[in-house]
């Protein structure tokens, strides 16, 4: 149905993405899980609320960027 590649599109903030990266697919998930439950920050490392935070501003994505960075500075760091 799909070939050899799984689509990798999301819906974010109206907006349908396609993602570059199965990765970048992923990282936006958990930058979506943020939104819906803030405790997703315990699971998290630095490292990660980081990049999903780079991710977010590649794909112009504020709200989450935001949500990210606010993440990590809960995260005392």
């Amino acid at each position: 149905m799909y070939d050899k590649y799984p689509p990798r599109q999301i819906f974010l903030a109206g907006r349908n993405i396609v993602c570059e990266s199965a990765e970048d697919l992923k990282l936006l998930k958990e930058a979506q899980a943020l939104e819906i439950d803030p405790a997703t920050v315990l699971q998290l490392s630095i490292g990660r609320l980081h990049l999903i935070k780079d991710v977010c501003q590649r794909y112009s994505l504020g709200k989450y960027q935001r949500l990210a960075s606010q993440a990590i500075a809960r995260a005392g760091v």
